[in-house]
C-alpha cells in the first residue's frame, strides 16, 4: 500500500498577510521603544570619553603649570574672538601639544559644531573674563589678536584661586558670551530654546583636575562662568 506523499494540512499552512502586518506592527512598536535606550546608551559614552579627555587636558596644564612657575597657559580659544570668523594662532590646544601629544584629546564625539579654517579643532573652552574692570574672572591667558605682545587676558597663578574644586576650569563648548550656539557639545539646545528656561548640559573640569557634569538653565549658567576667583 502505497503512503500518501501529501503533508498534513496545518503543515502546509503559510502567515497570512494580516498576519505579516501584525508581526511588522509589533517589530515597530518594540523598535520605537528600544532605539531611545540605545541613543541614551550612545550618549552616556560619549559623556564619559569625554570627561576622559577633559581629564588627559587636565593632567597636561598641571605639567605646563609644574614647568612655568605654577602659571596657567596661554592660547587662543576654538572659536573666534573678533569677526573674522577665523580661530587666531597658538590655540590652547597647540600650547599645550607638548603635554597631550595629540590633538585627539581635546575632541568631544558629541560636538556638532563646524570647525573653522587653519584651527587645531578641538571644541573644550575656557572663561574668559566679560568685563574684567567689573568681575576679573580668567586663568588661564588670551594673546592680543593684534599680535602686538599685550595681552586680552593674562595668565594667573595657581594660587589665585582659593577655592579650585568650584572653578571651571574647561568645558565642552563655548558659552553664549562667548560664540552664538556652541554650547551644544552633549544636550544640543540652541541659544534661543535655552533662553526659555530650558535645561542644558555640559562636562565640566574644575581646576582641581575634577570632571562633573553640569546641568541648569540660561541663567544658572551666567553665574557659573561669572564664578569667582574665591569661588564664593
Amino acid at each position: 500500500m502505497l503512503r500518501s506523499s501529501r503533508r498534513p494540512s496545518f503543515l502546509r499552512r503559510g502567515f497570512t498577510l494580516i498576519e505579516l502586518l501584525v508581526v511588522i506592527a509589533i517589530m515597530g512598536i518594540l523598535a520605537s521603544m528600544l532605539f531611545p535606550s540605545f541613543s541614551r546608551a550612545r550618549e552616556s559614552a560619549r559623556r564619559i570619553d569625554c570627561a576622559s579627555n577633559m581629564r588627559q587636558v587636565g593632567v597636561a596644564i598641571n605639567m605646563y603649570t609644574s614647568d612655568y612657575d605654577e602659571r596657567y597657559p596661554i592660547g587662543f580659544p576654538f572659536w573666534s574672538l573678533d569677526s573674522s570668523q577665523m580661530p587666531h594662532q597658538p590655540q590652547l590646544s597647540t600650547n599645550l601639544f607638548t603635554y597631550t601629544k595629540s590633538n585627539q584629546v581635546w575632541n568631544c564625539k558629541s560636538w556638532t559644531g563646524v570647525y573653522l579654517p587653519d584651527s587645531d579643532e578641538g571644541n573644550y573652552s575656557f572663561v574668559i573674563s566679560e568685563n574684567p574692570s567689573v568681575l576679573d574672572n580668567g586663568v588661564i591667558g588670551v594673546p592680543s589678536t593684534s599680535g602686538s605682545g599685550a595681552m586680552i587676558q593674562r595668565p594667573r597663578a595657581d594660587a589665585s584661586l582659593q577655592q579650585p574644586a568650584s572653578y571651571p576650569l574647561l568645558f565642552c563648548g563655548a558659552g553664549p558670551q562667548q560664540a552664538n550656539n556652541l554650547f551644544h557639545g552633549h544636550t544640543l539646545l540652541n541659544d534661543a530654546v535655552w533662553a526659555t528656561g530650558a535645561i542644558s548640559g555640559t562636562n565640566v573640569l574644575y581646576a582641581d583636575m575634577h570632571v562633573k557634569w553640569w546641568k541648569g538653565n540660561r541663567p544658572n549658567w551666567d553665574n557659573f562662568y561669572n564664578t569667582p576667583l574665591n569661588g564664593s
